[in-house]
């Protein structure tokens, strides 16, 4: 993502999302990567719904997690996502990672808003029942 928008022009599409994913802080949990020249963005190596769990408790903006379903499972197991956002591609693939990891444990999720795209792809919307 960072070699991406970073070189983005702000003449794009939407300005508003470069200036969001180059300007807003972003916190990327790895276990290898430790170091980015990216605006505002800090590592957290280990404990990952530990201190996703501190930063909720500070008052601000949202939190927005573009994550694989390791980290994801984190966050859904520590009961720490109030929203799923989830885009469907209207792509069948023959193969590939679960979306979701917490295959023993069930989360009753309600539908709140549903939005179209001419791309044809699909936002849906969820909030934890």
């Amino acid at each position: 993502m960072e070699s991406y928008w970073s070189s983005a022009a702000s003449s794009t599409e939407n300005p508003a999302i470069v200036d969001v994913m180059n300007n807003y802080q972003k916190i990327v949990f790895s276990r290898t990567i430790q170091e980015s020249s990216w605006n505002n963005t800090n590592f957290i190596k280990e404990n990952a719904a530990e201190n996703i769990s501190k930063l909720k408790q500070i008052h601000g903006k949202d939190i927005v997690i573009f994550g694989g379903a390791e980290l994801a499972s984190a966050f859904i197991k520590n009961n720490l996502i109030d929203e799923y956002r989830l885009i469907v591609n209207p792509v069948i693939l023959g193969d590939g990672k679960a979306l979701f990891l917490n295959k023993n444990e069930q989360k009753n999720l309600k539908l709140v808003e549903l939005k179209k795209f001419d791309c044809a792809n699909v936002l849906l919307i969820y909030k934890p029942v």
